[in-house]
């Protein structure tokens, strides 16, 4: 498959899937409205530079769940169950707010990123169950070495929206304001991915 296309799928769906507020980006939010745009971009390339470790992982074992026959007739199946698990969590939790914590002025904002980073394990169950519904529909195929182009899609992708909040943060604020509505878009999207999902695997022959 095209290399460019994988860059640029993963590239879209990161960027679009870290619009929701969460810890990260409100993180990186609070750096931008307190003057810290470059403490800012340290601590989204941090955040940024793990999910690449866990999205590669990750998709590497959707490669070998895929490579293996005993796997792949159910495969529909779970990821319908993770992609609607995902969905109905991030409705449920669409009106929470996440913390706010005041920001410091230290050049510490890289090791901050690494570890909340670190500590965002839900990038691993979203980018498989993201991953195994593309390549599903063929809208990627993914083999061998090019997962680290889809990956770096990925990784580029979340790095741009970390930009974009501390760069936009005044605008972005109001998506932060707006949170209610704002994250039921991906619980929504995701929801409706499972639904799908679930649809094939009771259509299968």
């Amino acid at each position: 498959m095209n290399l460019l296309w994988l860059f640029v799928v993963g590239f879209v769906c990161s960027y679009l899937g870290s619009i929701p507020p969460g810890v990260i980006n409100v993180s990186v939010l609070q750096y931008g409205l307190h003057g810290h745009r470059s403490l800012g971009l340290r601590f989204g390339l941090a955040a940024s530079l793990v999910e690449f470790v866990y999205a590669a992982a990750t998709v590497r074992f959707h490669i070998f769940l895929t490579e293996n026959t005993s796997f792949t007739e159910d495969f529909e199946l779970v990821s319908g169950i993770v992609l609607t698990i995902l969905g109905v969590a991030s409705l449920l939790g669409s009106n929470k707010a996440p913390s706010e914590k005041a920001v410091e002025e230290s050049p510490r904002a890289f090791r901050k990123g690494l570890i909340i980073g670190v500590t965002n394990i839900m990038v691993i169950p979203f980018w498989l169950a993201v991953t195994a519904y593309l390549q599903s529909r063929s809208i990627v195929i993914i083999k061998g070495y090019d997962l680290f182009i889809y990956v770096a899609g990925i990784s580029a992708g979340t790095f741009a929206l970390m930009a974009s909040v501390a760069y936009l943060s005044n605008r972005f604020q109001k998506v932060v304001e707006n949170r209610k509505t704002v994250n039921k878009i991906p619980g929504i999207v995701l929801l409706t991915m499972g639904l799908y999902s679930f649809y094939n695997w009771f259509m299968m022959p």
